[in-house]
């Protein structure tokens, strides 16, 4: 029970959410000797499910599991009869008890924010007491309340985007997936229409336009109200998975995924049209202008922000209100493309 309740204490020093959810799951693996703990997250967007967590073989050894897939119509390995207590959880946001000949399972919604992460699946060997029930839903508290305050801590203050610091973490992971993909999926015919097709992710810098005008004319409580707005335009514009942030000042960054660069063109081009198209408040028309790039070229988040700076940078000196691909520039001769050296530094 001591070591269980340290590695719990040690969750306090995490600062990755997915770090975070895991350690729930094995300090309280830990506490209760349970046979299986699982977290099932699902994405109602394109139908797909992750399940990570841990499980004992029949020596009582724990070992990872970690699967992902499609809802066809159900997760593997979950039963109807588990899906329906997923289900009922949902509805309730209360635990569901499942009873069988052997096994006895439970499913915690995970909550944070208001919002459900996920789906705790806890099965033992023996029916649980209350006192476990207690234990786990207090463990669940902690978790709840120190996401919050980590959520709080990587947002910025007056946008709720993600914020400048939180940027390197969330870049650094989106890269590191992709080389493993890139090293373990796509090989022959594969990496050759990938190739033909684009990356699979984005990252784009956004301005807005003439920002100080706005602030000279109608004062920096006008100005915030802008900033406000093109964020929430930003959330209604993206999909939930992608990564927004503010830099600082009128700069936004956000990185999203799309399958080719048509794709990523036209969410692009739909949040530019519909900021030009916001009627704000005594300000009147804002407009933004916009340099993507594509991060499967390089793998280094210095440059491709300087190749996303770049493309901004031409958005701008070639009449604002208009997205500018660092590819297409690099395409027709406009900039020379960037190469990493080798024993070149990765600043982040």
């Amino acid at each position: 029970m001591n070591k269980a309740m340290q590695q719990l204490a040690s969750l306090t020093a995490v600062r990755d959410f997915e770090l975070l959810e895991m350690g729930l799951l094995k300090s309280l693996e830990e506490m209760l000797k349970l046979r299986s703990i699982k977290l099932l997250t699902l994405s109602e967007q394109n139908g797909s499910y992750e399940i990570r967590g841990y499980e004992r073989d029949a020596e009582g050894v724990s070992r990872a599991c970690h699967v992902t897939g499609l809802l066809s119509p159900l997760p593997q390995g979950i039963s109807p009869s588990v899906w329906g207590a997923i289900e009922q959880a949902k509805a309730t946001r209360r635990r569901v008890a499942l009873i069988g000949e052997e096994n006895f399972g439970t499913v915690y919604p995970l909550l944070a924010n208001d919002m459900i992460l996920g789906y705790v699946l806890i099965a033992e060997g023996s029916q649980p007491n209350s006192l476990e029930y207690q234990l786990v839903e207090g463990v669940l508290r902690v978790f709840h309340n120190y996401y919050a305050l980590l959520e709080e801590s990587q947002r910025d203050k007056l946008t709720g985007l993600l914020n400048r610091k939180t940027f390197d973490d969330k870049i650094g992971r989106v890269l590191d997936m992709m080389a493993v993909e890139l090293s373990s999926s796509f090989h022959g015919s594969d990496r050759r229409k990938r190739q033909e097709f684009g990356p699979p992710s984005w990252l784009a810098v956004m301005d807005i336009d003439h920002f100080k005008r706005v602030n000279d004319s109608f004062g920096h409580i006008y100005g915030d109200e802008v900033l406000i707005l093109v964020s929430q335009i930003m959330k209604r514009s993206f999909r939930a998975d992608d990564l927004l942030f503010r830099f600082g000042g009128e700069e936004f960054v956000a990185i999203i995924s799309a399958h080719d660069r048509a794709g990523a063109k036209a969410a692009f081009e739909r949040f530019r049209s519909a900021v030009e198209h916001h009627p704000f408040p005594q300000v009147g028309r804002v407009t933004m202008s916009i340099g993507v790039a594509g991060l499967e070229r390089i793998g280094n988040p210095t440059l491709l922000l300087g190749n996303a700076d770049k493309a901004l940078y031409h958005a701008k000196r070639n009449g604002r209100n208009r997205l500018v691909f660092y590819e297409e520039l690099v395409a027709d001769g406009t900039v020379q493309e960037t190469s990493v050296s080798p024993g070149s530094v990765d600043l982040f």
